[in-house]
């Protein structure tokens, strides 16, 4: 046998969707520092993802965050739908 007996890959796919998990919520500007996998079912090997816990301030950041680039997607595609329209009447 070798290491590889001893790992258990439930772990670490969630630990790899974990990473994933808090790189795309970077990109708005979150951030989880509490996260952790975590095995929620004894020996059967089910694993969750707990994100932990966010004090106010932090929770008021991050919905700052987020609801400050959700208005420049909104506005992005407001525009594009205007050049949409504004193509389509003058052809």
């Amino acid at each position: 046998m070798g290491p590889d007996y001893f790992e258990i890959t439930d772990h670490r796919d969630g630990m790899e969707v974990g990473a994933d998990f808090v790189n795309a919520f970077h990109r708005l500007g979150v951030d989880f520092p509490n996260i952790g996998v975590i095995q929620v079912n004894g020996r059967a090997c089910v694993y969750c993802l707990d994100v932990g816990y966010l004090s106010i301030d932090e929770a008021k950041q991050a919905t700052r965050n987020v609801d400050a680039l959700m208005d420049e997607l909104q506005a992005f595609r407001e525009a594009a739908a205007a050049k949409r329209a504004e193509a389509e009447d003058g052809s």
